[in-house]
């Protein structure tokens, strides 16, 4: 069995060895040349070999028959062992068939391996093109495996965005089923109360019907009672029908007699209007006869005197009539005694009553001489004044109260004041009498502040805008303070500061306070009433014996004197109104800032001719004018302006009798603020940075700016607001901001004004509270001035340190005008003491004597304030 195995196995590899022989002749030959064209031969070649082979074998199949081609072994072993038996045998014959037999079989096999060739090019054809495609399907392959990923990529984002829509559909679905089922259960709810309800309705209903049976009941039982009822109701009804008609005739008869005491009434108002007119006229006409009367009572003074000492004559009398009347009474016996001095007294009387109306008839001969004298005398030559003074404000009030006081308030304590009135009740003086011969000061009204008081009076002001501790006494800070509580008026007189300040309960003397008012401020930063101040400073006039340093005059332009060798003027003219001419060696101008009113465009054709009024055109005709003007008309009055005069002119104009007010301002809503500045310019920790930092600015326009920043174009106070509301209401009372005058058209009975916001009034009175404009040009006091060298920035002068007007001259401002040097509190008291304390420094020695300066140097040296070793040197 082996050994038969083994020459099977030995044929298998002879069979395997032709087939790689066959094999390495085609695939194993030399190579193809590079040539194509020898290509193009092999391909041709391979072509026609593989049409061959196709066309040998036909449609057989492509299987090969292995069987009969390793069998073969067996054969030819046999073949060959039975031609080595016929050999050795000699038998030729069997020789020869062996011989044919394994020539037949090599020919068959020949043929098979014709057909294996054959097969094996059409295999190794159908392998090429299996291999090409196969790449091709494997190059599909990979590009399909890509697009199936990319596939994949897509459906994996699609599944999460359905699940992501997915989970929020389930959440909507069950918040929506969970609302549905809210919903259900507040049904449920609702309909077992409306079941409940529905019962107790049906109950309800069972009592009304039951109530309604028993009513009817009632009702037919009244019905027959009412019928009865109304028959006798006819009887009254016509009994009161006549009644009536007798009544009515009652009435017609009234009505004729009322009708006739209306028209006696109308008849007697308009003559009631004529004589208010009248009254005005005289009373007018009355003012200034009071004038005249009151400029010639220094030159009858004799007069006066022999008068009163008539008058006290006749009321002796009097009284001894009085006397003699109760003893006629008590004595009868006396009684021609008494008719008889009764008699005496009466002609004494007469007598002197004659004497008096002759005194009278005198004293007006007398003015109107006086008064013609002064019209046709020439001026004399003027004397010649160390200082003059123009207008008698607060300004010049405070400048002379200063030149008074050289002492500074700053510089004494407590005790050290109090020696220091003592000492000055001894040593002053004499110094006062002379420092008033020294100084003049001038005003139309001949009275210390008047047009203040008269703008008080008008505007209706209470309380003043400025805090306590700001006042014109030049040595206490705390007078004013001081005085209120002196004469018990500190808690009825000064208002406590608004609660917008923030006071700080820590003592400003420790490093933590950074607040700007302290605890110990409190007590100053409280509004004084407008009596309370006059009060105080009229009591400080009298003290400063200055009440009658005024004199009655209005200076008209200031021209200075230049010497021929000299270009600075000696001295300076004031034309006066009246004629006289008054020099002086130095000029303060004390006047304020309101002489300028500020005119909208549209206004100036229509003021005061065509009811149209400035806020200064009201003050000019005085509070009465205008209380008698406007109970008289009761006007529809527009007041146009946003700041605190707007406010005040709105209430006093409700007061005065108006029948409505419109306030019309540019801002939409007004601005409130405490004082008329900033509370850092108040602040007794930054108000010396505040001054600071405007001091440092040199350029004036920058400090221009600053001043408008502060005063932030007009305020008002809280307090002004609460009394504005305690009269107005929506009745009488109306704001219109962010708006503006557009349109005016007159009318004989109105004005028609049409607004920037499409608005249209009807009104009686426009009246302008929109300040004054402070321009050094248009000012007629200064126009001689102007020419020497004023310069200036949008109007106001740029005075130097001293207040100078110009360098070179002595002519010096305060005020308003001097807001550039004294920033945003130049026009108000601050600025005013502010401003006297540097004046009254620089013209003191003008006005004392060497002799003066030394009592007032002893005077310090008694109080602790100067040491007397210097003195005596």
């Amino acid at each position: 069995m082996e050994s038969e195995r083994t020459k099977e196995e030995g044929g298998r590899k002879r069979s395997l060895k032709v087939k790689s022989s066959v094999d390495g002749g085609e695939g194993n030959g030399p190579k193809a040349p590079a040539n194509p064209m020898v290509k193009d031969e092999l391909k041709i070649k391979e072509m026609l070999a593989s049409k061959i082979a196709r066309l040998q074998i036909g449609d057989e199949s492509m299987d090969v028959e292995m069987d009969g081609i390793f069998s073969d072994g067996k054969f030819v072993e046999k073949s060959v062992q039975a031609w080595q038996e016929s050999l050795e045998s000699g038998e030729i014959l069997r020789m020869e068939t062996t011989v044919g037999e394994l020539l037949s079989h090599l020919a068959a096999l020949h043929k098979k391996v014709g057909e294996l060739h054959a097969k094996y090019i059409i295999t190794r054809e159908e392998i090429t093109t299996s291999q090409e495609s196969c790449q091709k399907v494997i190059t599909t392959k990979n590009k399909l495996e890509q697009l199936c990923r990319e596939l994949q990529k897509q459906n994996k984002t699609i599944i999460a965005e359905s699940r992501k829509m997915a989970e929020d559909e389930d959440a909507k679905r069950k918040q929506l089923s969970q609302q549905f089922q809210t919903t259900i259960d507040e049904v449920s709810v609702k309909m077992e109360q409306q079941g409940k309800d529905y019962v107790a309705s049906l109950h309800e209903n069972e009592s009304l019907q039951n109530k309604l049976k028993a009513f009817l009941a009632q009702y037919e039982v009244r019905e027959e009672h009412f019928s009865h009822q109304l028959q006798a109701k006819d009887l009254t009804i016509q009994l009161a029908e006549a009644k009536l008609k007798h009544q009515i005739e009652l009435t017609k008869r009234e009505s004729e007699k009322v009708e006739l005491t209306l028209e006696k009434a109308q008849q007697i108002a308009a003559r009631e209007v004529a004589l208010q007119e009248q009254l005005s006229a005289y009373s007018e006409k009355f003012d200034t006869v009071q004038d005249t009367l009151s400029k010639s009572n220094t030159m009858f003074v004799t007069l006066r005197t022999e008068m009163d000492k008539m008058s006290k004559h006749i009321k002796r009398l009097e009284k001894d009539n009085a006397a003699l009347k109760k003893k006629c009474d008590q004595y009868d016996s006396g009684a021609i005694e008494a008719l008889q001095e009764r008699v005496r007294s009466t002609e004494d009387a007469r007598r002197q009553q004659g004497k008096i109306n002759k005194l009278e008839a005198l004293c007006r001969v007398l003015q109107e001489e006086r008064k013609r004298l002064k019209e046709s005398v020439t001026p004399t030559e003027p004397t010649e004044a160390p200082l003059e003074m123009t207008c008698a404000g607060p300004n010049a009030l405070a400048l002379v109260l200063s030149l008074m006081e050289e002492d500074r308030a700053s510089e004494f304590t407590e005790n050290e004041s109090i020696k220091l009135s003592f000492w000055r009740s001894r040593l002053v003086k004499s110094k006062l009498k002379l420092k008033l011969q020294n100084i003049r000061v001038l005003d139309p009204s001949g009275t210390w502040c008047n047009c203040w008081n008269n703008n008080f009076e008008l505007f209706g002001i209470s309380h003043l805008r400025s805090p306590l501790n700001v006042h014109l006494d030049p040595l206490r800070p705390e007078g004013l303070r001081d005085f209120a509580t002196a004469t018990n008026q500190l808690s009825s007189q000064v208002i406590d500061p608004p609660t917008s300040i923030p006071f700080n309960k820590k003592n400003r003397a420790f490093a933590t306070n950074t607040s700007m008012f302290s605890e110990n401020d409190r007590s100053f930063f409280g509004c004084p009433s407008q009596k309370l101040f006059a009060q105080f400073h009229t009591r400080l006039a009298k003290d400063y014996n200055i009440s009658s340093l005024v004199e009655k005059e209005k200076v008209c332009t200031i021209s200075p004197i230049f010497d021929s060798t000299n270009k600075t003027p000696s001295s300076y003219k004031l034309q006066c109104e009246s004629g006289q001419v008054i020099m002086a060696a130095k000029v303060v101008v004390a006047i304020g800032t309101q002489n300028i009113p500020r005119l909208p465009q549209w206004s100036i054709p229509y003021r005061n001719a065509h009811r149209v009024y400035h806020s200064s055109d009201l003050v000019a005709q005085g509070l009465r004018t205008v209380q008698r003007r406007y109970k008289a008309t009761k006007p529809r009055v527009l007041i146009v302006g946003g700041g605190l005069t707007s406010v005040h002119l709105t209430k006093q104009s409700l007061q005065w009798g108006a029948r409505h007010v419109t306030l019309l301002t540019r801002k939409k809503n007004l601005l409130v603020q405490p004082y008329d500045v900033p509370l850092e310019w108040l602040s007794p920790t930054l108000r010396d940075k505040m001054r600071a930092d405007f001091f440092a600015d040199m350029n004036p326009l920058t400090r221009l700016h600053k001043i408008k920043d502060a005063r932030r174009g007009g305020s008002v106070t809280r307090a002004a607001l609460n009394q504005m509301y305690s009269i107005a209401n929506p009745n009488n009372f109306n704001h219109l901001g962010d708006a503006t005058i557009q349109h005016l058209e007159q009318f004989d009975d109105h004005i028609r004004v049409k607004l920037s916001t499409g608005i249209t009034l009807d009104i009686d009175e426009i009246i302008l509270a929109t300040g004054s404009d402070v321009n050094i040009k248009q000012e007629p006091l200064f126009k001689e001035l102007l020419p020497h060298g004023v310069k200036t920035t949008e109007g106001l002068p740029l005075i130097d340190d001293d207040l100078r007007l110009i360098p070179s001259m002595n002519v010096f401002v305060m005020g308003g005008y001097a807001a550039l040097r004294h920033g945003p509190t130049a026009g108000n008291l601050m600025g005013a003491r502010a401003g006297a304390n540097l004046l009254s420094e620089l013209l003191v020695g003008d006005l004392t004597t060497i002799e003066q300066l030394e009592t007032h140097h002893h005077m310090r040296f008694l109080c602790g304030k100067e040491n007397m070793y210097e003195l005596l040197q």
